[in-house]
């Protein structure tokens, strides 16, 4: 999910920097790549949910210790340890590993970044409703071992990602209309080249 994002700010930073600082560029584009390779292993470490092996641990010590590690007993050891790494990991790589120097003149950089907000536009209807299920869901995560156990025994970090996706497939969508007939648009153009290629490779339509 981050390359592309990552991919497109090298290419605008090699942009900015221009062929007399194409070192400077190439470092930064080494370190933006790497950081984000490192820092995806790293920060799966910050939460019970970063990784699939961390949830594994969990299960692995409930079902032989017969404890539940909470996702705020989790974080409380997993997200300082992780802030410690990426800040090594950060200084490894501008650095040591390629170079950076301390100051970059980047010539109108603020009002490219400003433009390139401007035209992402206003937080439409479905990305406040993701925005709004995934902020509960996280809550209900940290909150889950102290507040929500109470009031639900037998609730987990297992029922309450699941509320959160079924809360995302019943809320209604503000483009349903837009969305269905693109979806008809899809299907007709689809069944026209199935018929198309039916009929290259000699078959009548009535079989």
């Amino acid at each position: 999910m981050m390359l592309p994002i990552g991919l497109a700010v090298v290419n605008q930073f090699k942009t900015q920097l221009g062929p007399e600082n194409e070192g400077i560029a190439s470092n930064l584009g080494k370190n933006i790549m790497l950081g984000i390779a490192y820092s995806a292993s790293i920060g799966g470490m910050a939460t019970l949910i970063g990784t699939p092996t961390n949830a594994i641990l969990a299960a692995v010590v409930k079902e032989l210790y017969d404890y539940s590690i909470g996702f705020n007993e989790w974080m409380l050891f997993g997200f300082p340890f992780a802030l410690l790494l990426l800040f090594y990991c950060w200084n490894y790589l501008v650095k040591s590993a390629n170079p950076l120097p301390k100051r970059l003149n980047l010539d109108d950089i603020k009002s490219v970044i400003s433009n390139q907000l401007k035209s992402l536009g206003n937080m439409g209807f479905e990305e406040k409703i993701v925005l709004t299920v995934f902020g509960l869901v996280c809550f209900a995560w940290i909150t889950r071992s102290f507040l929500l156990a109470k009031l639900f025994p037998q609730i987990d970090d297992t029922i309450i990602v699941l509320v959160g996706v079924v809360l995302l497939f019943i809320l209604p969508s503000a483009q349903k209309k837009r969305a269905d007939s693109r979806l008809e648009n899809c299907r007709k153009d689809s069944l026209g080249r199935f018929d198309s290629l039916w009929r290259r490779f000699g078959f009548s339509r009535r079989l």
